[in-house]
């Protein structure tokens, strides 16, 4: 009897998440569902060589740790309690800015980091704007 109950439960659980998956198609790209759903370096670094929180005027808070060998990052992850875009904004910007330098992060913006992610709905277009920001206030940051 609890087998069949579990089985259940497990079929309803795989429906609902097929229609919120479906529901999402209608507004995010396939890489930004992908990005939220599997975040790439999401967390925290002991010891930074530079980081920064912003708080977005969302109430989304995006953090960015960078570990910095000379002028190149050799590691980056990201962490944030805000929404799937925002996720999904975190997510590739660590993608974007991995075994990059300093030089080439600091051109990284918005819109690169949108296209990326093969564009964003307008009401979440903050969302690559408070990743950018977050982003940049990282590498001011950061020890030289």
């Amino acid at each position: 009897m609890a087998r069949d109950k579990d089985s259940e439960l497990d079929q309803f659980v795989a429906q609902l998440q097929n229609e919120i998956d479906d529901e999402a198609r209608k507004i995010f790209s396939e890489k930004v569902i992908e990005e939220y759903k599997h975040p790439y370096h999401f967390g925290t670094i002991e010891n930074p060589s530079a980081m920064a929180k912003i708080k977005g005027w969302c109430g989304d808070t995006m953090q960015i740790f960078l570990k910095i060998n000379g002028d190149r990052i050799d590691n980056a992850t990201f962490f944030t309690d805000g929404c799937g875009a925002t996720v999904a904004c975190g997510s590739m910007v660590i993608k974007l800015i991995q075994n990059k330098s300093i030089e080439e992060i600091e051109k990284i913006t918005k819109e690169d980091l949108k296209n990326a992610l093969d564009g964003l709905p307008p009401e979440n277009a903050h969302c690559a704007e408070l990743t950018i920001n977050t982003l940049k206030a990282a590498l001011e940051s950061r020890s030289k």
